[in-house]
């Protein structure tokens, strides 16, 4: 169970980081939305990047195929932290992860 969301969480990477290059304030997109196309992106970006590869002398094996998600990824991370950068804090998309931790807290503690 707990590689399955690995998984998922390495699959819909390459989706996020492009969504957060491409739409980087806050109020661009709904959580819902980046989730969606996060995830519907990703499905759509390693198909091509792996017939791009078809045609080079790497082929299609798994380690060029790693190699240039990772390079991906890691480039479009970059340019989402660029681009970020030049936005005020205010109008920057992020996850406020405590107030989810807090609610599900005292989710928790209703029960006892």
């Amino acid at each position: 169970m707990h590689g399955e969301r690995r998984d998922i969480r390495k699959l819909s990477l390459a989706g996020y980081t492009l969504i957060a290059t491409l739409f980087p304030r806050k109020d661009d997109l709904d959580g819902i939305e980046r989730i969606a196309l996060s995830f519907g992106l990703s499905i759509a970006i390693s198909p091509l990047l792996g017939l791009a590869l078809n045609y080079t002398p790497f082929g299609i094996r798994l380690t060029p195929v790693l190699t240039v998600l990772s390079v991906f990824t890691i480039a479009l991370a970059i340019g989402a932290y660029v681009r970020r950068s030049g936005i005020l804090e205010e109008d920057r998309f992020w996850v406020d992860f405590r107030v989810s931790f807090k609610s599900i807290k005292e989710s928790f503690n209703q029960l006892k």
